[in-house]
């Protein structure tokens, strides 16, 4: 018998950092899972625990982030 599937709250909250570069920070249940941030024309992903990551573009970035959040929860 399969699980219930259960929606989540995702929210992305913009800021910016001391260089004025803006960065999307992704929260989920009031935790922060990571940011997402462009460089150069490209997409890099923060987690919390310091891994970075290139991705093609911005959904993707999002995606790769819940995607860890539900592995390792």
């Amino acid at each position: 018998m399969s699980k219930a599937k259960k929606s989540i709250g995702v929210q992305i909250n913009e800021t910016k950092n001391a260089t004025g570069q803006a960065i999307s920070e992704v929260v989920i249940s009031g935790n922060s899972i990571g940011s997402v941030k462009e460089q150069d024309g490209k997409f890099i992903i923060e987690t919390t625990n310091g891994e970075t990551y290139k991705v093609a573009n911005f959904d993707e970035g999002i995606q790769e982030l819940i995607k860890a959040f539900h592995l390792h929860h």
